[in-house]
């Protein structure tokens, strides 16, 4: 450890053994404390001295000093535990660095998540043309939330310099803002809408003030059909007037339809079959808006919702 400490110019109290030394100390002095419970002893003790309010300022000192020193600690810790992370990146992914581009803002092959099984996980394209704002619709448990959160991860990944799952990635560095788990607060009296709205009204504000790239999973999904398409159709028309760029999922189809006046809007989509009255879904996303959707279904496979009206 000492030998790594030394090698790390932002690790000097480590080196030093200052923290293993003030930890000891303000171990040991708490330990001390436990004399109260020897009648014996402590009287004996608080004859030649005072014994508590001696024991009580050297624990006082030692805290100050431990406090002094906690919070650099923590951040060469954090520091270490982040270059472990990428060492072993490193050592046991495949190692693909991503290539900066100055105009595209991403484009990539193979992608995937990380957290999946990298061995069986379905890995997905994707090559935009000029589009600014990419439409994903699907069915539900068709894969468009993972792929945005692949997409996500990865662009923290490659903003930060390190390799990234895909077998090319080619993007702009610019700042990575997210709605996707959005929840509401007890605490500061505020509902899932509400709490769903502030954040879309970040990113429009942080798309306003220049380049950023956009990560946005069924929004407005809070409120009512009608007052959602109005509320995303004219979010969209805005975020189009920035110099944000970035993906979109819903289950909105007319919000699709946006794409026929703005060729700065691409649809994409996820699908599935049914085989055997099961779900079979591939996860590849395809070009253009979906066509299925699978909720009643869904429903009617869990007694929810009568069958002979599916087939309807």
């Amino acid at each position: 450890m000492e030998k790594i400490a030394s090698q790390l110019s932002f690790a000097p109290s480590l080196k030093k053994k200052v923290a293993t030394q003030d930890t000891r100390s303000l171990s040991r002095y708490i330990s001390l404390m436990s004399v109260r419970t020897n009648p014996i002893l402590f009287y004996i003790l608080n004859l030649i001295l005072p014994w508590d309010f001696f024991l009580s300022e050297i624990c006082e000192r030692a805290r100050v000093s431990f406090a002094q020193h906690f919070q650099s600690w923590c951040q060469e810790m954090i520091n270490i535990e982040t270059l472990s992370c990428f060492a072993n990146l490193k050592l046991y992914q495949e190692t693909t660095w991503p290539e900066v581009s100055s105009t595209t803002f991403l484009e990539f092959d193979e992608i995937s998540h990380p957290l999946l099984d990298q061995s069986q996980v379905v890995k997905n394209n994707f090559h935009p043309q000029s589009n600014k704002v990419i439409i994903i619709t699907g069915s539900n448990m068709s894969g468009k939330s993972t792929f945005l959160r692949a997409i996500g991860i990865n662009l923290v990944l490659a903003n930060i310099g390190a390799p990234v799952f895909a077998k090319r990635f080619c993007f702009k560095p610019t700042h990575l803002v997210s709605c996707i788990r959005v929840s509401d607060s007890l605490r500061d009296g505020q509902s899932y809408f509400y709490a769903e709205v502030r954040r879309m009204r970040t990113i429009l504000e942080k798309a306003q003030q220049g380049p950023i790239v956009f990560l946005i999973d069924e929004p407005l999904r809070g409120t009512n059909n009608k007052e959602r398409l109005i509320g995303n159709t004219s979010y969209l028309k805005q975020i189009l007037a920035t110099e944000g760029a970035g993906f979109l999922c819903t289950h909105d189809l007319e919000l699709t339809k946006l794409s026929e006046v703005s060729p700065q809007i691409a649809n994409f989509h996820f699908s599935e079959t049914m085989q055997n009255n099961d779900w079979i879904f591939d996860y590849k996303i395809k070009h253009g808006p979906s066509t299925s959707t699978n909720a009643l279904r869904i429903l009617a496979n869990e007694g929810l919702y009568p069958e002979s009206l599916t087939q309807a």
